[in-house]
């Protein structure tokens, strides 16, 4: 096996190449994201990081998100949002706003109910008005799974 069939095994070890297309087609704002696994107790999620300019910024952000307590930086919390269920953590000027764990079999894997949740996220994103906000940097990790990483590693 090359190292090309090594990494698509990893890539589409859990999910189809056609179900990730239909979730990186899908989404605008969030992204795939595959565990790296082994011992470091990671799990695969949807993922969007949004921008902030300042603490004051970032405390607007939780009180337009209906979120009462703000997780000390560097750590995170469980929260709902409007009902969707998210996990929030922020650092320097970016929250990150994770999906994963939905149907509550295993917090390591992501179903269809996580990636309807980030879809419905994404639609608060709208009527927020923070598309400005979306940081499109996390394309660039390697763990982040965009239609053109998951399209070149087809084999």
């Amino acid at each position: 096996m090359n190292m090309a069939q090594r990494n698509a095994a990893w890539i589409f070890e859990k999910h189809t190449p056609e179900t990730m297309l239909r979730w990186a087609e899908t989404l605008r704002y969030t992204y795939f994201f595959r565990a790296v696994g082994g011992h470091m107790n990671d799990g695969d999620e949807f993922k969007l990081s949004l921008s902030f300019s300042d603490t004051q910024d970032l405390q607007n952000l939780f009180r337009q998100m209906g979120v009462e307590e703000m997780p000390v930086s560097g750590s995170g919390c469980w929260t709902s949002v409007q009902g969707i269920p998210v996990f929030l953590s922020y650092f320097k000027s970016l929250l990150s706003c994770s999906f994963l764990g939905a149907d509550e079999k295993d917090m390591y894997e992501v179903s269809e109910k996580d990636f309807e949740n980030a879809v419905a996220f994404e639609q608060l994103i709208d009527a927020f008005g923070w598309k400005h906000r979306v940081d499109h940097t996390i394309e660039t990790h390697p763990q982040c799974m965009t239609k053109e990483r998951i399209m070149a590693s087809r084999v």
